[in-house]
């Protein structure tokens, strides 16, 4: 008989054992209170309790850190809602006047933002003395126990980015490297100086969020977040808090010849990314640094600070957190989930943004071109319908008009990429964020004033963003990319709003209108008519061969009709302006793929629409019936890389 084999029991195991067993009284107590209060739904006193939590956590963060460190004034944001532009001032470290409809933001504002966000590393690059380290040690020692950071400086002898995880052991004169499995939750921020001479491989998986060594050994990085689950709190550790990871650097010597021995970012790094650079601040702030505090105790300041602002949000006695730093490291977790911070984009927001996509591509002209070609390519597959889905406009090369967007794209040291998409949301999201908590630190009642805000990212955040991520590109500024950014912001605002108009929308563009967008009224305006059609008993047949041919599709083709017409408003928008076409192809192209779509499953998608009472169940019918179809394998990819833009999904 074989034997069982018996299972080696690691640390890491042997932590997640001990976990069930953990206790949170500052959350328990938390809870007791809002339910005393009335907030009995579990959902309703979380939301609450992670505002009160977070809020605090910023302002008893700031609180501390202005007594020992300086600011670093790094931008000023400027968005004007009745043109319809976006202004980003560098500051280089001096402070201005305050301006009511500016968004100023330091370096500590955005380290926060990171902190909260899902990994968004930070890269601070400067000169040797401007305060990247001294900041950044500050916070984590204000924030964190000793425990619960580790900070690393490389140098020619030390470049293990992963030493706070690794241990070496000595078996038959060998050295064997091992994982510290117990760390992988406790280590909750790691700030690595002078990164560009690390260990590319190792930085990159500090940066993903996870350790794995030679030896196969390894696991995500980062504290778990606590749970409200069936009325109590459980430590979940298959969720955790992402690693708050911040790299500094000098400048590489193609920035400053100064520093000759210091290399350039490796590219797989820097797309990962959100890249500060710091200025030099010093004569602005001048012998005001001579007045700062210095010492070790910042920490216990800041429990101290953070225990009275939330007892005041909540208004309760500040006695009653008294367990505090005992269980900090699970308020820290919970208080700076990025799971709770994260915001959804709102409908205009992702079309400005694919708008700024199609300007800023280097091969302009060719993803125009492709553009065209896909609505003729459906055009030819829907002549059905009698609609004429295709877009015939040419692009003048010559045109001044291309020739300053040729410039701004030109200027930048690489060209946009997928990871830029997804770095330019994490800095919407981040902008977002960081207005609303400054708002709601005005406001009496900060918890309500936050939780009332709307809390998605808006075209302004998305130009912001891409303006900070665009001079991020320059490694020279000879060229304001600002002006690119604006015009796009224009010309998709004025689009959109004139588009509105023509379906009956008669609104003003406006940044937070969630129903002001050209595919989302585009699609609900086509619905509509779908439902008018119902029971008028109207033959339409599929035009693709294989896929309904010869079925009876009154609800199709409705909708499919409709989608032209609105193509056709599109069309009349162009007015001769260059810059509009590239925006038109692609709303073209994507609005005829959504048609396109609706033809091919005809058959299986008419008698779900017909069974609806209204345009209401009809959208949801259609959503649902979309989300199936991108759940299998036949899909056309066109549907995936299209529709999910058009329908939001």
């Amino acid at each position: 008989m074989t034997p069982t084999p018996t299972k080696r029991t690691t640390a890491r195991e042997n932590a997640q054992d001990t976990a069930a067993e953990l206790s949170f009284p500052t959350l328990d107590t938390l809870t007791a209170t809002l339910q005393k209060q009335g907030r009995t739904q579990p959902h309703e006193m979380e939301s609450t309790l992670h505002a009160a939590t977070m809020l605090a956590f910023v302002e008893a963060t700031h609180a501390v850190m202005h007594q020992s460190t300086m600011p670093t004034p790094m931008g000023r944001l400027r968005y004007d809602k009745r043109t319809n532009t976006v202004k980003y001032t560098p500051l280089q470290g001096r402070a201005p006047v305050p301006v009511d409809d500016a968004l100023d933001f330091s370096m500590l504002d955005f380290l926060l933002a990171s902190l909260k966000k899902e990994r968004m590393p930070l890269m601070l690059e400067g000169k040797t003395g401007v305060g990247k380290t001294y900041t950044v040690e500050h916070l984590v020692q204000t924030i964190l126990p000793p425990k619960n950071y580790r900070m690393l400086r490389l140098n020619a002898n030390m470049s293990n980015v992963l030493q706070p995880y690794v241990r070496g052991t000595v078996e038959n004169g060998l050295v064997k490297i091992e994982l510290k499995e117990d760390e992988l939750d406790i280590i909750a921020a790691l700030f690595i100086d002078e990164a560009n001479r690390g260990d590319t491989n190792q930085l990159l998986m500090m940066q993903d969020g996870y350790v794995r060594l030679a030896s196969g050994d390894g696991g995500e990085v980062g504290v778990p977040v606590p749970r409200y689950v069936n009325g109590k709190w459980e430590m979940d550790r298959s969720n955790k808090r992402p690693l708050f990871v911040v790299l500094a650097q000098n400048p590489p010597a193609t920035k400053d010849a100064k520093y000759a021995a210091t290399k350039r970012t490796d590219a797989a790094q820097n797309n990962r990314n959100v890249q500060l650079d710091v200025p030099n601040g010093a004569s602005t702030i001048g012998a005001s640094v001579l007045m700062l505090r210095n010492g070790k105790t910042q920490h216990d300041e800041f429990l101290q600070r953070y225990q009275h602002t939330l007892a005041g949000y909540l208004n309760i006695s500040a006695d009653t957190l008294a367990t505090l730093p005992e269980d900090w490291i699970s308020v820290f977790s919970f208080a700076t989930d990025p799971a709770k911070n994260a915001c959804p984009s709102i409908t205009s927001a992702v079309e400005f943004l694919d708008t700024l996509l199609v300007l800023t591509s280097p091969n302009l002209k060719e993803e125009f071109e492709f553009d065209k070609q896909v609505a003729k390519d459906w055009n030819e597959a829907l002549r059905a319908y009698g609609t004429d889905f295709s877009y015939t406009s040419a692009i003048d090369e010559t045109a001044i008009s291309m020739q300053k967007i040729r410039a701004i794209v030109t200027s930048f040291e690489e060209e946009i990429i997928t990871r830029d998409i997804i770095k330019t949301k994490k800095l919407a999201d981040a902008i977002s964020l960081t207005r609303r908590i400054k708002d709601a630190l005005t406001q009496k009642n900060p918890v309500q004033t936050y939780l009332q805000a709307p809390n998605y990212i808006t075209v302004q955040d998305i130009a912001c963003g891409f303006a900070i991520l665009l001079h991020d590109k320059q490694d020279k500024h000879e060229v304001d990319p600002i002006v690119l950014i604006d015009t796009a912001l224009q010309e998709y605002t004025a689009v959109c709003a004139s588009f509105a108009q023509k379906l009956g929308y008669n609104q003003p563009f406006t940044t937070d209108d969630p129903n002001m967008s050209v595919y989302g009224l585009a699609f609900r305006h086509a619905l509509q008519e779908t439902k008018k059609a119902q029971g008028i008993g109207s033959r339409v047949r599929s035009a693709v061969s294989g896929t309904g041919t010869g079925t009876n599709t009154p609800h199709i083709g409705a909708f499919v009709k409709d989608i032209g017409t609105s193509v056709a408003d599109l069309k009349r928008l162009e007015a001769g302006n260059e810059y509009r076409k590239p925006l038109l192809a692609r709303m073209i192209a994507d609005l005829t793929t959504l048609a396109g779509f609706a033809n091919q499953y005809a058959v299986p998608l008419e008698p779900l629409l017909a069974k609806q009472k209204d345009a209401q169940g009809m959208y949801q019918t259609f959503m649902d019936f979309y989300q199936q179809q991108r759940g299998t394998a036949t899909l056309p990819d066109i549907y995936l890389q299209r529709l999910t833009r058009v329908l939001g999904v």
